[in-house]
């Protein structure tokens, strides 16, 4: 991850930062949003293992892949629809949702594996996943 961040970055960023603490405070609780959908790793437990001033860097990492998909999916036809929502309740969430914590924590903060989706293949997932939704009982 390289340090400059645009206007639409820190943005995304900080919409991150604020879904991560949202579901910390859920799942600190032990109600609130359903976390089954998060990759099986619970966003209380990496606050835990890594510390807050860790996760503020995750955030920033993911931000620059959330604002690196949003790009995506204005510039490639068929997927205009996703931008139209609203980016911090509804984008942001989506795809925090389908990121693997795990691994971006492990590249953020100790330069394991670098964890970079590939925006087809994780934009075709959520696409999938809202078809899942839509489909009558």
């Amino acid at each position: 991850m390289d340090g400059t961040f645009s206007a639409f970055d820190t943005e995304a960023s900080l919409c991150v930062w604020e879904w991560l603490i949202d579901q910390w405070n859920d799942q600190s609780k032990g109600n609130g949003t359903d976390t089954s959908d998060i990759n099986d790793t619970t966003i209380k437990g990496l606050f835990e293992n890594h510390g807050w001033s860790a996760m503020r860097s995750v955030a920033m990492q993911a931000g620059k892949i959330v604002a690196e998909l949003y790009d995506h999916c204005e510039t490639h036809s068929g997927f205009e629809h996703l931008t139209e929502t609203s980016l911090d309740w509804e984008f942001v969430p989506m795809i925090c949702a389908e990121m693997d914590w795990e691994k971006l924590a492990d590249d953020n903060q100790y330069g394991k594996a670098t964890w970079a989706p590939d925006p087809k293949e994780l934009i075709a997932i959520i696409i999938a996943k809202q078809a899942l939704h839509r489909v009558p009982a």
